[in-house]
């Protein structure tokens, strides 16, 4: 019987980004991979039985493979994907790809670096702004316990002995503390 690309949900002409390796002398057939991918990669081929995979929605996580438990699956860069150049990248051919598949245009290249975009818009800023803090509140608290410290609230009743580093008077007037050294 003969397959087509759309028989897998190939919708694309663009090469996938990873390579699914599965060594069938290894797989036993435990479906792991199938359960365990977020992107509908892996699945049970009903003609023969087997676990086949969707390379074009491999994100290279390597879930399938850290979880495998025989280590049957081996996530690589695609062998056909795009080698490096000094002026296209392998996502600035994607970017052209993706524009004529679907008559799009990636606003780029006229002054609109995406990149740029994506750092100036507010909603990511804000997103990565909470990330950042919430990440930094982990690590004063782990740094606090390590410390013997068992809450911040025990240096917020003692404000007095906080200083701050490399603060601005307006900074250090919002944490109502003093710079380090008065």
């Amino acid at each position: 019987m003969m397959r087509r690309a759309s028989d897998f949900g190939i919708r694309s002409n663009r090469l996938p980004e990873y390579a699914v390796d599965r060594n069938y002398q290894l797989c036993i057939g435990c479906e792991v991979c199938v359960r365990q991918c977020s992107f509908d990669l892996h699945f049970v081929d009903e003609d023969d039985n087997l676990v086949r995979s969707r390379e074009h929605r491999c994100v290279g996580c390597h879930r399938c493979s850290i979880l495998c438990p025989t280590r049957a699956l081996t996530i690589k860069l695609h062998p056909a994907q795009y080698r490096a150049h000094g002026s296209w990248s392998g996502e600035h051919v994607r970017d052209i790809n993706l524009q004529a598949e679907n008559g799009g245009v990636v606003l780029t290249g006229s002054g609109n670096d995406k990149y740029l975009a994506k750092r100036v818009n507010p909603d990511i800023a804000r997103r990565h702004l909470v990330n950042l803090v919430k990440g930094w509140s982990h690590e004063i608290k782990e740094i606090l316990g390590g410390m013997g410290i068992n809450s911040i609230e025990s240096l917020r009743s003692n404000r007095s002995q906080l200083r701050g580093i490399g603060l601005t008077s307006e900074e250090l007037s919002i944490l109502g503390i003093k710079p380090a050294g008065a």
